[in-house]
């Protein structure tokens, strides 16, 4: 299995040991992860603020990110990062004058976000007989899920 990893800013600076702690942890689990390419702070102080649009623009940046990246799925440790993330997608999603104000905002990036990415957590698997399919459904239960036309 391999997953695209967000980390945000946070485990990149101080707590650095949660995101080596999330990377040696993918790694005993057998997924392995690679990071997101060009990914940017979520920006969840400032997204937590306010519902002004503009707030949203750096998440929606990141999941233009994974798109670009043709994952399916990505994770992230942070639960400030998921929960910017998440708010962000379903806002734009719930508001097509947000969606069009950031896309004309972000006008120099080739990929658009249409709002078809779907961010949810994955839930804890069985248990297998010998342990593997937990492991592997605990790993999976840091994802956010994206698939276009899931419900």
């Amino acid at each position: 299995m391999k997953l695209i990893y967000y980390p945000g800013c946070t485990l990149k600076n101080s707590a650095r040991n949660f995101d080596t702690s999330t990377v040696t942890s993918m790694a005993k689990l057998d997924v392995e992860i690679e990071e997101l390419e060009r990914w940017n702070c979520c920006g969840t102080v400032h997204a937590l603020g306010s519902d002004n649009v503009m707030n949203r623009v750096a998440p929606v940046t990141n999941l233009i990110r994974v798109k670009e990246a043709k994952a399916t799925e990505f994770m992230t440790s942070c639960a400030m990062c998921y929960n910017t993330l998440k708010r962000a997608n379903n806002d734009v999603k719930a508001h097509a004058n947000k969606l069009n104000t950031i896309n004309e905002f972000l006008n120099l990036e080739e990929t658009k976000y249409e709002g078809d990415v779907f961010a949810r957590p994955r839930r804890l698997r069985q248990a297998g007989s010998e342990g593997k399919e937990t492991a592997q459904g605990f790993a999976r239960g840091l994802l956010l899920r994206l698939s276009a036309g899931a419900p």
